[in-house]
């Protein structure tokens, strides 16, 4: 069952306000960094749903709280990377993480 508050990359950037403000260079990058941390998150909700494991079972693997891993999946929990390694460990995967080299809007480089 889907929750009412359940953030999702689609529904929390598509408000005529957001665009708006997509315009600013400073508010783009904030965006872009909210959208990666809700891909996560719906890829860990993803996983784990793939595999029939519920939100109870992964708490006990992982050793964290049903309750966080419920914010986690609906994106109302930034979480650490020792977080993260935990939950993908716990549904049978190995997290690897990769760097693409992007442009960054008004950077100052030394």
């Amino acid at each position: 069952m889907k929750r009412k508050d359940k953030a999702t990359t689609e529904s929390v950037f598509k408000s005529a306000a957001t665009k708006k403000l997509m315009e600013k260079p400073v508010f783009r990058v904030m965006v872009d960094e909210r959208k990666e941390l809700l891909k996560i998150a719906e890829e860990i909700e993803k996983k784990r749903k793939e595999q029939c494991i519920s939100q109870s079972a992964l708490a006990k693997i992982t050793q964290i709280p049903q309750e966080e891993l419920s914010r986690i999946e609906r994106g109302k929990r930034n979480i650490t990377l020792e977080t993260y390694f935990r939950i993908i460990r716990g549904l049978g995967y190995k997290a690897e993480i990769k760097y693409h080299k992007i442009h960054v809007p008004h950077s100052t480089h030394a």
